[in-house]
């Protein structure tokens, strides 16, 4: 028996060995982080090139980006695209120091898809707040905000690359996304109900009840990228309102759902036999994610369709509702839910054994 035992010990100890040296073969340079720095700089540069082009009848324009800022008319894209310009910057500066402190690469990483969005749907974003809906304008991406998003993507794929080392984007991870974001798909089309007419346009329902417990199985980043990245890309198609909507309505507010990831460990204990303090702090990341949701939607509100404050903020009650009701649901599978993580740990709790 104590022969075994020592054999098993060898296996572990190697394996922890092999561990150590890869995490020191992967560990980025001084260069290597400072490379983000850099794209986020050269990112600032392409804003002397032509960011869209604005086509009428026969004639073809080609926007800069100082063109769009000193613009009196189109302040508001101005405004957003010239935040955008900074996000690789700033996501570089978070990386470069994300060796001491980790959690800052996870806060880079999504300054880095922001960016991406907003250069990738700036012309539909420009196009919707001018009002041009039923204009013959027509406007097109340009080779400023393509490069601009390529570099962006750049920068986050640094970032990715320095999450996965810690907890890796597995095939059980990929195939536990797609499952419930098409879950949530149908939950978001066929399970609602309509309140159109009550004080806003939407619908009390359900297709964050997938995404709550996405985020509580993988963590923060995994459950960002499948809400905001993924469903939200999906869902803002489906709906049909236009990708301007995108980045706050869709991106950033499903984005915010995963913040219920940063709580797992207060909220799912990894026994069986949860305390109350455990439900507690399971409440609580529900309401902060339903709450993030509800404000992405009141920013978009304010900045696509240029609605007031008290407005957006009473508008959007029917995310508030169905953060309620979904709030009821999880709570019944509280158990469940504790249950499927013991049976079925994901990358990130094997990774902390």
């Amino acid at each position: 028996m104590k022969k075994d035992e020592s054999k098993i010990q060898e296996i572990d100890t190697s394996y922890v060995g092999e561990e150590i040296a890869l995490e020191k073969k992967f560990q980025p340079s001084f260069l290597q982080r400072f490379s983000g720095i850099i794209i986020g700089l050269i990112v600032l540069l392409l804003m002397l090139l032509p960011l869209f082009t604005i086509k009428e009848a026969n004639q073809t324009v080609d926007i800069k980006f100082y063109e769009v800022f000193f613009g009196s008319a189109i302040s508001k894209p101005a405004i957003i695209i010239f935040i955008a310009f900074f996000f690789p910057l700033i996501a570089g500066i978070l990386y470069f120091f994300a060796n001491r402190y980790a959690f800052l690469n996870l806060i880079a990483l999504i300054f880095s898809i922001a960016a991406i969005a907003i250069f990738i749907f700036s012309p539909d974003i420009f196009y919707e707040i001018n009002g041009w809906g039923d204009s013959a304008y027509e406007v097109n991406i340009s080779i400023g905000a393509i490069f601009s998003a390529i570099l962006a993507g750049g920068g986050a794929l640094f970032s990715i690359r320095e999450f996965s080392k810690q907890n890796p984007l597995t095939i059980r991870d990929i195939t536990e996304i797609a499952a419930m974001v098409g879950i949530a798909l149908l939950l978001d089309q066929f399970v609602k109900i309509d309140v159109t007419g009550a004080g806003a346009a939407g619908s009390i329902g359900f297709a964050m009840l997938p995404l709550f417990i996405l985020a509580f199985r993988l963590g923060f980043l995994k459950g960002f990228i499948a809400s905001g990245v993924v469903f939200g890309l999906l869902s803002n198609i489906i709906d049909g309102y236009g990708f301007a909507t995108y980045p706050f309505d869709y991106l950033l507010a499903f984005g915010l759902i995963g913040v219920v990831g940063l709580f797992r460990s207060l909220a799912l204990p990894k026994n069986k036999n949860p305390r109350i303090v455990n439900i507690i702090w399971y409440v609580i990341a529900i309401i902060i994610g339903t709450i993030g949701r509800y404000f992405g939607s009141v920013i978009s509100s304010l900045v696509i369709y240029d609605a007031t404050l008290s407005f957006a903020l009473s508008y959007n009650w029917y995310i508030l509702a169905s953060g309620g009701a979904v709030l009821i649901i999880l709570l019944a599978l509280y158990k469940p839910l504790l249950m499927i993580n013991a049976r079925y740990p994901t990358s990130e709790d094997r990774t902390k054994k």
